[in-house]
């Protein structure tokens, strides 16, 4: 029986004897530690920094607790499908980024990751299915194309396909739209690329009427429907398979879209191309995991990854772009969208 002198404590408006009410955390009595605060949560009571071991999310980065705002508000940055939890600071304090899955290196993984020659940094799961060089890709690329028969979309003319580091791909990202008003946004996203030639206009030499016999002048002539050549496909190397091979399946639509005249970039508005090759990577992905011919467990995950990266897309060319191509596949189907788009240069209405 609890005395009116008895030392005690007030909790969830009863007194308690010192000893009878216990920390939920770590089941020792509340007040053994003379007087410390104790906080309740859902009718249970905690010492305060057992509550904190128990409820306060710890970064997977560094450890620690992740931090507080006013009013005890605490806040993280999360790389959502891999439930990555971590302080905010991490994504400016140079912390790296798997250049495959996009998670953070925990500090104590600082040794188990490589750095690719350009920089790039993979984490130990990704990069045992990393492709390394063209040689490797050739089966990749194969089964690409083997997937376009399938759709009833053979590529007239296979061009070359290689793997190249960074700077390369970069350099003929920006010689492949110097002048031409597109691209996949700033060169240290590009990975994959389309190499094309158009031949549509000859500059004839005229000679100007009077004065000067040697005064000439240039007239554009046109001599034909726009001619495309696709002379070559290029992925960035160090990628794990499955994204090595949606990239490619994304590449093939940009070079199925020229060699079949609907792609000059006067006739295509950029939402409906990319959004269209973001189709084709996403329909190649689903295959991939319909068929289940996955090396582990975590490839199946990294195909479920890149198939949410194309769907959670927040970019209008990209995003919304492959959700309209989606939205019109499901409707109509593939032959009934290829049709329209020749036809029109815009994906059928709903």
């Amino acid at each position: 029986m609890l005395g009116a002198r008895s030392p005690h404590i007030s909790a969830l408006g009863r007194n308690w004897h010192l000893g009878c009410l216990v920390c939920a955390g770590c089941h020792r009595p509340i007040g053994d530690r003379g007087g410390v605060p104790f906080c309740e949560r859902e009718g249970r009571l905690y010492h305060l920094d057992c509550h904190r071991a128990k409820f306060h999310p710890k970064c997977d980065v560094c450890g620690d607790y992740c931090p507080e705002e006013a009013h005890r508000r605490i806040v993280w940055s999360e790389v959502a499908f891999w439930r990555q939890r971590f302080c905010p600071h991490h994504i400016h304090d140079g912390t790296p980024r798997c250049a495959s899955c996009e998670r953070l290196r925990p500090h104590a993984q600082a040794d188990t990751w490589a750095e690719l020659e350009d920089g790039r940094q993979v984490c130990l799961p990704c990069l045992g299915t990393i492709t390394t060089d063209t040689r490797d890709a050739q089966p990749l690329w194969h089964n690409v194309l083997s997937f376009y028969v399938g759709m009833g979309m053979p590529l007239p003319v296979v061009p070359p396909m290689m793997l190249v580091d960074s700077g390369a791909l970069n350099e003929a990202e920006g010689q492949e739209t110097r002048g031409k008003g597109r691209g996949a946004g700033p060169v240290f996203h590009v990975r994959g690329l389309t190499l094309t030639e158009e031949y549509s206009l000859i500059r004839s030499i005229l000679r100007i009427p009077g004065g000067n016999p040697f005064a000439i002048q240039r007239e554009a002539v046109r001599v034909g429907p726009t001619h495309c050549e696709v002379t070559g496909i290029l992925v960035l190397y160090g990628l794990p398979r499955l994204l090595t091979g949606s990239i490619l399946a994304h590449e093939c639509m940009h070079a199925w879209l020229r060699m079949s005249g609907c792609s000059s970039h006067q006739h295509l508005p950029e939402q409906v191309e990319e959004g269209l090759c973001q189709l084709m990577a996403y329909l190649w992905l689903e295959g991939q995991q319909a068929q289940t011919g996955f090396q582990d467990e975590y490839e199946e995950r990294l195909a479920a990854f890149f198939a949410h990266q194309i769907r959670s897309d927040t970019s209008a060319i990209y995003g919304d772009g492959f959700r309209l191509a989606h939205e019109a596949f499901q409707a109509q189907g593939l032959p009934a969208v290829l049709a329209h788009v020749q036809r029109l240069g815009a994906f059928p209405p709903a």
